[in-house]
């Protein structure tokens, strides 16, 4: 039981070169603050093109640095994105650099403009998500939604490895097929709707980075051990839990997702595939739709709840400020290959 304020907690070691990036899911829609639902650290290491993926449990109880002991997923409504940053600092060790806040209409409509995912389900959830069996199921921005947040109980680990699912299969989405071409129409579509502080150059210059880590096991996902937390009622509710953090547990876990992003490996011929798909890519292939009646949201907690979403889903925008995106990214090609070619050179 904790009496007292924890102090911070011991570093996280990592090198200067590799970066870290924390997306959130959030439960409301746009333009509306909400709690983080999903907390996913994502290391990664441009150097040598590896990543890892951690996902944080949402009531992981910890302090909020200037306030109080409390769920982690409060800590965005305290003081925003810069509160939720120093609350993972003071907590894991670990402050990211680079951030995503991502609400639920910004996240289904994603999906759906790629056409939906095929997520793997591991076990059958009859409950849930209006019934999920078990296998390759095509799921839509809804559906991949209320997968991801779906939570038995204090199941947190089944609901990390959906998240991670999900993630994966997002990712696998867009860097095949070219899709990546898409960046400065997606960027112009979502900027009003995702608050981050990655900017258009950033992302398409990240793009040649985006295509490796798309090759076979270049990016790994992290679980915690189930050490790493005890599970504890508040004082005073008869029906909320939360999550007690093993401060040395946390911290053997996430030392592990930086160092094994250390140690280079080849790249395959995937990269080559990929590479060739954004050249030859010069139209969308995204499909947007515009949806006239409302669209409902399952939201899994304790209770399945459910909630409107915004009527119109936006149209990826290739307006006079973005009507040539290849100009930009056909310059990156020479870079693209140069960087490949380079890599395989150290690796061997």
């Amino acid at each position: 039981m904790p009496t007292a304020l924890p102090p911070p907690a011991p570093r996280v070691l990592k090198p200067g070169f590799v970066r870290v990036l924390v997306l959130l899911g959030v439960d409301r829609p746009s333009p509306f603050q909400g709690r983080t639902d999903a907390i996913l650290l994502v290391f990664y290491n441009p150097a040598i093109a590896k990543a890892s993926v951690v996902s944080i449990p949402p009531d992981l109880y910890v302090y909020i640095p200037g306030k109080t002991m409390q769920r982690l997923q409060i800590a965005i409504a305290f003081g925003g994105i810069a509160s939720l940053l120093t609350t993972l600092d003071y907590n894991l060790g670990i402050r990211p650099e680079q951030y995503a806040v991502v609400p639920m209409d910004a996240f289904t409509y994603l999906i759906d403009n790629l056409g939906g995912l095929d997520v793997t389900v591991s076990e059958d959830l009859w409950n849930s998500c209006t019934a999920v069996r078990s296998g390759v199921v095509h799921m839509d921005g809804q559906k991949a939604l209320c997968y991801l947040r779906y939570r038995t109980g204090m199941d947190e680990v089944g609901r990390s490895l959906r998240q991670q699912e999900v993630f994966r299969r997002l990712y696998d989405r867009l860097v095949q097929s070219g899709n990546l071409v898409q960046v400065p129409g997606l960027y112009a579509t979502y900027r009003e709707r995702v608050e981050s502080n990655l900017t258009l150059d950033d992302l398409t210059n990240y793009i040649p980075l985006a295509l490796q880590l798309g090759d076979v096991d270049r990016i790994q996902y992290v679980q915690f051990s189930p050490k790493a937390f005890t599970t504890w009622q508040l004082p005073g509710s008869s029906d909320v839990n939360v999550f007690l953090p093993e401060r040395e547990e946390i911290r053997a876990a996430l030392q592990d997702a930086v160092d094994g992003i250390l140690a280079p490996q080849p790249l395959t011929d995937r990269v080559i595939t990929l590479q060739y798909a954004l050249t030859v890519s010069p139209t969308a292939t995204l499909t947007p739709t515009i949806t006239k009646t409302p669209t409902r949201s399952v939201t899994p907690s304790r209770t399945i709840m459910e909630r409107k979403s915004p009527a119109v889903t936006p149209q990826l925008f290739l307006n006079a400020e973005y009507t040539n995106p290849l100009k930009k990214i056909s310059s990156l090609n020479g870079a693209i290959n140069a960087t490949t070619t380079s890599r395989m050179l150290l690796d061997i």
